[in-house]
């Protein structure tokens, strides 16, 4: 019975087309037919009213965005009459398979049916013999139903099966009951289904509204006067002169009415609430006001102007904390053109911290972000992460998300792999436990992570997820930035140049640029205007405000953008070093090395053969061998240490892309005398198998492999200089471009050369013959193949009218090996025929008549 099953399910898995149904196709589906309104406070949803095909969406949206899984497909064509559409999803490794039954009742026999009809018997129960083929190798089986399984019988079976296969699949139910469970806190997922007044009834959920623009009258005239508060603007104006205090409170009660779209107008209100303070004699809540407008700005990308010197002379008749605060947002001002020293900053936002102040929140988050965007390597953030991780739980909606996923990065900065340091977020994310347009933040920042880490695939998926949440949120500039950075990562990595291009025509039919975290105007607008006017100061100012706010809305490819604008900044004021790691990090490898090459001393660039992005490797290993005369004696030993661990790591040096490897084992040809023993000896085994090949094969990496083994036959580890050698005199045989170069470079006296290049020509290999030519020395298939170069250029007319004429490098090779043919101690036994010496002085005079024959040049 088992082997007939074994068979049976061999035979599907033969038969069965790969899975072809994306979740893209399952999102696509829409209710056809109306549903029953929901009463009040429903205990579950009406998923036995949904259509077949739209159940099965459900349970795809909840396999991919609840429980997280990657690689989202459905198992089937489209058209196949299915009773149960079968969904697969992949995590952390494994495989889950989901079979969605839209049945209005499941008993336990029907439940154990399924499980065993999918995964046979038990495998810790049967010899290995027994085993049937499962599908996809899964680790877990989903059954989804639209019923809820209200007999305690199914439960039961329940429990029984999970035992029976405890070690070897693990066995879920997602009934009717566990869905809507599983669905409380997915608001805008339930209102996509099941429509705005099921979401409002079941998950107290209002779906959002697109934003509408300020209305006309309102942006033509004042918008006091559109909201009919110009009567109280009028009183306020009555109290500036005898009652100061009043009139600021009537400011500020303006300004927050203002707060909702006309945010500018109230700007202007909050100063003149801040007047009115400090005329009723209240420093210290002018100065809560001033350090709202100085932040408020800072948020907006404004400038701050004179509020950073107002908010200082305000702190210094306040003392602590007011110097502190004032301290930090001036430093955040200054961070813009001139940066800061990281440690007196934490210390000043501790004192801030320790008194409570209102502030101190906003202000942590701002220098977190600015020090994430940064990452200089100088900074030791330790201080930062602690202060900031005692202020979780204390902030919510953006601020406290924004907080975590610094806390995130720095802790990926510190060593934790992005995937654990982001693994709460994202299950909050995608648990409903952070509100959808924030969620889509934690998506953006953790994709832009996994892809600084080198994991491609997951970081397309949180990109993936994160096009969703942007779309629902009508924030369509961070759909765009998405969709942008996926085409980025797929096209980098070689993941498939039709998704690439996909991507990147969906970024543009994105008609919105809404986005969570944006500003007052646009920084990529002012930086390249200032760029261009040759404004550097502004230029620095709003690049690095460019860099930033990409940098914290984690729009990967956009970040780049503006890194390598950034970097341009510094090159043009002559900071090569902060050029360079800008380029860097910008998928800008060109520009570094140029900038690399002005700088009169080398560059420490060294933490970025540690990213493992493949971008960032290549840039950084190009640099390093771009300088490689530069570098101290004292960093080579971990320099090459690195960049061995990278080419031998990596794949094969491909044409496409980025190569890390193929910089990699530049930079370690480039240090040449001095690659260490230790480099030597791991790396000599990597480039020795690039060399065979079949006649006239090409790679990439040819030139570096060749300069590797040329900085290896001058080792001083004997086994490493002779395996060298011995490798670069084969790929002189294999006709490898330039390797006649490095051999003859070695010199005859180098051990094991002579001897390997005279056995290549005495096979008759040309460029054997010409290395010994070089070398002045001769014997008989060297003499035989100068008579014969002789008589390739005896035989060229000389007088004749042509309209083309190529002289190529004929002439140079017959020179080179007729001066080794009659010079003294050339082996001329068996050489029979007109005398060398008489046929070396006919070559010279041919040769002369040629170049002064004039009618070569006619056309």
């Amino acid at each position: 019975m088992h082997e007939l099953a074994a068979r049976k399910m061999r035979t599907m898995t033969q038969e069965q087309p790969t899975p072809d149904l994306l979740i893209s196709d399952l999102l696509g589906r829409s209710q056809a037919g109306p549903l029953p309104p929901p009463i009040v406070a429903p205990p579950s949803l009406p998923f036995g009213d949904l259509d077949p095909l739209v159940f099965e969406r459900l349970v795809g949206e909840v396999v991919w965005l609840v429980d997280g899984m990657n690689d989202v497909r459905g198992y089937g064509r489209p058209g196949q009459d299915q009773g149960g559409l079968d969904l697969i999803g992949r995590l952390d490794g494994g495989t889950h398979i989901y079979q969605v039954r839209r049945i209005v009742q499941l008993t336990a026999s029907a439940l154990k049916k399924a499980v065993e009809d999918f995964a046979g018997p038990s495998r810790v129960q049967v010899p290995e013999t027994e085993w049937i083929d499962r599908r996809f190798r899964a680790v877990r089986f989903v059954l989804a139903t639209a019923c809820s399984a209200d007999d305690t019988a199914v439960e039961d079976q329940l429990v029984i099966l999970r035992e029976k296969y405890a070690g070897d699949l693990e066995i879920d139910l997602y009934d009717g009951r566990q869905l809507s469970r599983m669905l409380r806190e997915r608001g805008s997922l339930v209102g996509g289904i099941f429509g705005p007044d099921w979401a409002r009834a079941f998950c107290g959920y209002d779906m959002p509204h697109a934003p509408v623009t300020p209305a006309g009258r309102a942006l033509l005239n004042d918008p006091l006067l559109h909201l009919g508060l110009g009567e109280i603007l009028t009183r306020a104006e009555e109290f500036t002169d005898g009652e100061p205090a009043r009139a600021a409170e009537l400011f500020a009660q303006l300004a927050q009415r203002l707060d909702q779209g006309f945010p500018v107008h109230a700007e202007a209100l909050r100063a003149r609430e801040r007047e009115m303070l400090l005329a009723a004699g209240n420093p210290t809540a002018a100065f809560t006001v001033t350090m709202r407008l100085l932040l408020d700005r800072y948020e907006t990308g404004d400038r701050m102007l004179d509020e950073p010197r107002r908010a200082t002379e305000l702190a210094a008749t306040l003392g602590s904390p007011a110097i502190d605060a004032a301290t930090v947002a001036t430093a955040l001002d200054d961070w813009f053109e001139r940066g800061y020293d990281l440690g007196p900053v934490t210390q000043a936002l501790k004192t801030i911290v320790a008194a409570e102040d209102p502030c101190a929140s906003q202000l942590v988050v701002a220098v977190a972000e600015q020090t994430v965007t940064d990452e200089d390597p100088a900074d030791d953030p330790a201080g930062l992460t602690e202060l900031a991780g005692g202020l979780v739980g204390h902030l919510t909606g953006m601020a406290g998300v924004r907080l975590e996923c610094c806390l995130a990065d720095l802790s990926i900065r510190a060593g934790v792999d992005p995937v654990e340091a982001y693994r709460d977020l994202t299950r909050r994310a995608l648990g409903g436990y952070i509100s959808e347009p924030l969620a889509g933040l934690v998506h953006m920042r953790s994709g832009r992570a996994l892809a600084f880490a080198g994991y491609p695939d997951d970081a397309i998926e949180a990109y993936r997820r994160a096009v969703l949440v942007a779309a629902t949120s009508d924030n369509g500039g961070d759909a765009r930035d998405a969709l942008r950075s996926i085409s980025f990562l797929s096209s980098k990595h070689g993941l498939g140049f039709e998704g690439a291009f996909n991507a990147m025509r969906s970024a543009r039919s994105v008609g919105s640029h809404d986005r969570l975290i944006s500003s007052a105007d646009d920084p990529a607008v002012s930086a390249l205007e200032a760029l261009v006017d040759g404004n550097l100061p502004d230029a620095s100012r709003e690049a690095h405000r460019w860099v930033r706010q990409k940098r914290v809305a984690g729009a990967l490819l956009d970040e780049l953008v503006a890194r390598r604008r950034y970097g341009e900044v510094f090159a043009r004021a002559g900071v090569l070093a902060s050029a360079v790691r800008q380029f860097i990090m910008a998928d800008a490898q060109d520009q570094a090395v140029r900038a690399a090459s002005a700088a009169p001393e080398s560059l420490e660039i060294s933490q970025f053969l540690d990213v493992s992005a493949n971008w960032v490797q290549a840039s950084a290993a190009a640099v390093i061998r771009n300088q490689a005369d530069l570098l101290p004696d004292s960093a080579i030993d971990g320099l090459a240490a690195r960049l061995v661990t990278i080419a031998v790591q990596g794949t094969a040096p491909s044409l496409m892309g980025p190569q890390p490897e193929k910089e990699a084992l530049g930079a370690l040809g480039a240090f040449d005398l001095r690659l260490p023993i230790s480099a030597a000896r791991n790396v000599l085994p990597l480039v020795c198998e690039m060399v065979p090949r079949e006649p006239g094969h090409y790679r990439s990496a040819d030139n570096e492999m060749l300069a590797v083994l040329a900085a290896c036959a001058h080792s001083d580890a004997p086994e490493v200089a002779t395996s060298a050698i011995a490798a670069l005199v084969d790929a002189m045989g294999r006709s490898v471009h330039l390797a006649d170069r490095y051999v003859s470079a070695l010199g005859p006296a180098t051990p094991g050369v002579l001897d390997g290049v005279r056995r290549l020509a005495a096979d008759g290999d040309d460029n054997a013959l010409i290395t010994l030519a070089g070398w002045d020395e001769a014997n008989g298939p060297l003499v035989a193949a100068a008579r014969s170069a002789a008589q390739t250029i005896l035989s060229e007319p000389v007088g004749t009218i042509r309209s083309t004429f190529s002289i190529g490098s004929a002439a140079e090779r017959c020179a080179l090996l007729l001066r080794a043919a009659v010079a003294p101690g050339a082996t001329l036994a068996e050489d029979t025929g007109e005398p060398l010496t008489g046929l070396l002085d006919r070559v010279v005079h041919h040769l002369l008549f040629w170049a002064e024959d004039r009618n070569d040049l006619v056309w």
